[in-house]
């Protein structure tokens, strides 16, 4: 009796030991399905995608020279066709080797980022939420979350450096703060020349779309740069939104 129990017990425990490994190698290889669907978009409708958002992007930076008011809004298919056809043309190395086919999807609360991770014999897809918001002219916040590799939890240490070290690079002010225990990136930019200054006012996330506005005053005018308050604990992100213009 005692043999038979010993075997069920050595039966159960392989058994649930073989369970286990099944569920972390399909834990590991899970795919965020704004992954999968940002993966399955023909080659072709991601260029023309792209190059939609370089057509925005040039009219905003013609719009930004002029005094006034300017406004623009990309789309996830616009973002994604530029990372999927441009990104490594225009920042060659920006990504290490073992990333590659960076994607996103934006919604209201938050934009999603996913990459896939091939590395020895480790082979999944990585993600990371993010939270876009300016509530000062020319700050923007960005708070990380919810870093996953497949289902797993994973640590933001290595993400938070390469992120200040991107940053130092481009010479762009970076510095970090925590909401609710999430780093939070605080990007502070000072976007001006011998005519003008540039206010970034508002950035808003909708469904599948970035929204971002602001307005440009001739340097002669009499404002400045707006000045920013130092660095401090950081609050949620505003809850409330102007209604935007189209």
């Amino acid at each position: 009796m005692n043999r038979r129990v010993a075997k069920w017990v050595a039966g159960a425990l392989f058994a649930f030991g073989m369970g286990l490994l099944a569920w972390g190698y399909w834990a590991a290889r899970r795919v965020p399905p704004f992954y999968a669907a940002a993966a399955a978009v023909p080659s072709d409708s991601h260029r023309e995608a792209g190059e939609r958002l370089l057509e925005n992007a040039a009219a905003l930076a013609s719009n930004v020279q002029k005094t006034g008011q300017w406004q623009a809004i990309f789309t996830t298919g616009q973002l994604n066709g530029w990372l999927a056809t441009r990104l490594e043309e225009t920042f060659p190395g920006l990504l290490p080797d073992y990333l590659a086919d960076p994607r996103v999807t934006v919604g209201p609360d938050g934009v999603m980022l996913g990459c896939r991770y091939l590395k020895g014999n480790v082979e999944t897809v990585v993600s990371l939420k993010a939270e876009l918001y300016v509530n000062e002219p020319n700050v923007l916040k960005v708070r990380l979350s919810h870093a996953r590799a497949g289902a797993f939890p994973l640590p933001l240490g290595n993400i938070l450096q390469g992120v200040t070290r991107a940053a130092a690079e481009a010479k762009v002010q970076l510095s970090w703060l925590q909401a609710g225990g999430d780093p939070v990136a605080v990007i502070r930019l000072h976007p001006s020349d011998d005519k003008a200054f540039y206010r970034l006012e508002k950035l808003e996330l909708g469904d599948n779309e970035v929204f971002v506005a602001g307005y440009t005053v001739p340097r002669d005018s009499g404002p400045s740069e707006p000045e920013t308050s130092p660095d401090r604990p950081l609050a949620a992100a505003p809850s409330t939104k102007e209604k935007r213009q189209r």
